[in-house]
């Protein structure tokens, strides 16, 4: 029973994707959040017992503005700016979907960043939990594989193993997702003898990579353009949502 209680809770915190208000994390994306349909950033460190609950993701085409390619040569004064909406329910309603939430928006960048640490944290502790309730004493065979299956029946993927790029690839490569939150240039590479980059897409609930030939991140490149320079893997988080809902 202690087991099957342990991976309930495991489960709800990571199937809502939320983030609580009184975390560190949590303190510090309301500190950059502002209400929607609004303008101005407003102080929200006094809301204490609230999880923030992803709701969606949208683009702005803005000009003169973040992601713009100011003045490098032949760039684009147009950029694109990616908002998080996400609202803040009360903690007590767990996994149940919340009605009349205050709505609040934020950079994308900084939720994917909170929600990636938050989310390590909670697999973490959902990885533990299985570990201590595992009791491999009367299994036949070397715990490592006893071990293993105590993970798969909690649903649990990720825990013990440190070769997945978080795409289900695992190819052993090292991908920190939030470091391309913004257009980057990708370290692979060209297109028409032009640099490639990486950047994120919102397509309302779901925010994955894909790679583009502008700076500005508006001009997708070519179906399997990933592939070609990296071993035939495929861009992390191209098919499966960054951010889960």
């Amino acid at each position: 029973m202690m087991f099957k209680v342990a991976f309930l809770s495991a489960l709800c915190a990571t199937a809502s994707a939320t983030i609580s208000s009184d975390s560190v994390e949590g303190k510090n994306l309301l500190s950059k959040a502002r209400r929607a349909n609004q303008n101005y950033e407003e102080d929200l460190s006094w809301l204490t017992k609230y999880d923030m609950k992803y709701s969606s993701c949208h683009s702005i085409h803005t000009y003169g503005g973040e992601g713009q390619g100011g003045e490098e040569e032949g760039s684009s004064p147009f950029g694109t700016q990616h908002l998080v909406k996400f609202k803040l329910c009360p903690s007590a309603s767990g996994c149940r979907s919340c009605s009349g939430g205050g709505e609040y928006v934020v950079a994308l960048r900084e939720f994917v960043e909170t929600y990636i640490e938050a989310k390590a944290q909670i697999q973490e502790h959902a990885c533990e939990n299985v570990e201590a309730n595992c009791s491999c004493d009367y299994y036949n065979g070397d715990d490592e594989a006893c071990m293993t299956q105590c993970y798969a029946k909690a649903g649990l993927t990720d825990c013990g193993d440190n070769n997945n790029d978080g795409n289900g690839n695992g190819n052993g490569n090292d991908f920190d997702v939030a470091e391309y939150m913004e257009c980057k240039q990708a370290d692979f590479g060209y297109y028409n003898g032009n640099y490639l980059y990486i950047g994120p897409t919102c397509n309302g609930k779901s925010v994955n990579l894909a790679v583009f030939t502008d700076a500005q991140c508006t001009k997708t490149a070519p179906k399997g353009t990933y592939d070609k320079y990296n071993y035939n893997y495929a861009l992390p988080y191209s098919k499966t949502s960054i951010i889960e809902s």
